[in-house]
């Protein structure tokens, strides 16, 4: 668990033996939770990052760490139901493997222009995978406070549409024994999370949700980590490279080592350059470092209608068909046509052409009743786009 709200209503929801929370983890194991029946739970506190140059963890883990041991005081302080045990929240440290199997892979995609992304690896790898094991050789099973819904081991769409965290879970491949305690809240408004904490005076009802990569702690910013680890492209012989026009290779700017390194930039992202009269928008970055733009947020050339995931997680509808997707979380779900290919990846054609859909950017389909098809990273995308009405930005991309 983390300080965060989700995480300790999650916990709140299993000490006290909320009644539809009993009710939904009976029908998650598929057997009835009398009363009677002992229930012990051992909250977990992850720590994934320990800088490499220090040999320490981040003193914002440790706060955070600091604010979770309050909050289970306060908890242990409301009268438990009969049969009902909280233990002290044990420390796990999985920072050696988040960083070989999430932070080097995450960078070394970002040096090759390719836009994984580090919370589904860290999902797939690290919490549903080694951490998973690690809790289960002592659990029945584990609970966490994402937002989603488990039915017939199959994930799906939660209640509370706007918190929906499935997007980032879509390529997890095994959801045995797992329980998300949230799957029938809402996190604002009425009887909401915030409200109802806020009803038990437990805990910082109104504290912000988390937005930053799991990778990076409180303070610091990914270009922190890319300054300090990447070798950043560009041709050391030029000192940087140059920032050039797609439509005519004009050269309208250029980079060097006291410029934002052009590993930050991903496909339609803004691309500042000091004196250009019109805003500039990344199409891709060339092996020597030279960043290809545009100055028409709404070119054709950001635009693409198909895509393909050479790997792909499928949760259900292999037999291919229509479908909703996105390919990034949050945004509103595209219809499309979809297909499985002879090596078990997806072929994709939306209905209306997506903007800056990048390579290493997970696709994610859903069925008509919101449950997940799967999801895998984007390996290729491209496709004719004449004639085709383009999705609206804000339906698609949120970078502009």
């Amino acid at each position: 668990m983390s300080s965060g709200v989700d995480s300790l209503f999650s916990t709140y929801l299993l000490y006290t033996r909320h009644p539809s929370t009993i009710s939904s983890l009976s029908s998650s194991i598929n057997e009835p939770i009398p009363p009677t029946r002992p229930l012990s739970i051992q909250p977990m506190y992850m720590l994934n990052w320990l800088s490499p140059s220090t040999g320490k963890f981040c003193p914002s883990n440790l706060r955070d760490l600091s604010v979770v041991k309050s909050q289970l005081s306060t908890l242990l302080t409301f009268p438990p139901p009969p049969n009902t045990t909280l233990h002290p929240v044990s420390l796990h440290s999985y920072a050696s493997s988040y960083y070989t199997e999430v932070f080097m892979p995450t960078l070394e995609s970002y040096e090759s222009s390719i836009t994984l992304n580090p919370d589904t690896s860290c999902n797939s790898l690290i919490k549903f995978d080694i951490a998973k094991e690690q809790s289960l050789k002592t659990s029945d099973l584990i609970t966490t406070g994402h937002y989603a819904t488990l039915k017939f081991g199959r994930l799906k769409i939660p209640r509370d549409v706007k918190k929906d965290q499935t997007y980032f879970m879509s390529t997890v491949d095994n959801f045995d024994r797992v329980f998300f305690p949230l799957e029938s809240w809402l996190k604002n408004g009425r009887k909401g999370v915030r409200e109802s904490l806020h009803d038990v005076g437990l805990g910082e009802y109104d504290k912000k949700d988390s937005m930053g990569m799991c990778m990076v702690p409180s303070g610091e910013s990914f270009e922190d980590l890319v300054r300090e680890y990447a070798e950043g492209g560009g041709d050391e012989e030029k000192g940087g490279g140059d920032i050039r026009l797609a439509e005519t290779g004009e050269r309208v700017g250029g980079w060097n080592s006291n410029s934002k390194n052009p590993v930050y930039y991903t496909v339609g992202q803004r691309v500042p350059v000091n004196g250009y009269p019109k805003k500039l928008f990344m199409l891709r970055r060339e092996g020597n470092g030279d960043v290809v733009v545009v100055d028409d947020t709404t070119s054709d050339l950001l635009y693409s209608s198909e895509l393909e995931c050479g790997e792909f997680n499928w949760m259900g509808g292999e037999e291919g068909g229509w479908a909703r997707g996105r390919i990034r979380h949050g945004q509103p779900l595209i219809e499309c046509e979809y297909r499985k290919t002879e090596g078990g990846g997806v072929k994709v054609k939306w209905k209306k052409a997506l903007r800056a859909v990048a390579k290493g950017q997970i696709c994610c389909l859903y069925d008509d009743e919101g449950y997940v098809i799967g999801g895998g990273a984007i390996t290729w995308t491209g496709g004719e786009i004449d004639g085709m009405a383009k999705a609206k930005s804000g339906d698609n991309d949120r970078s502009v």
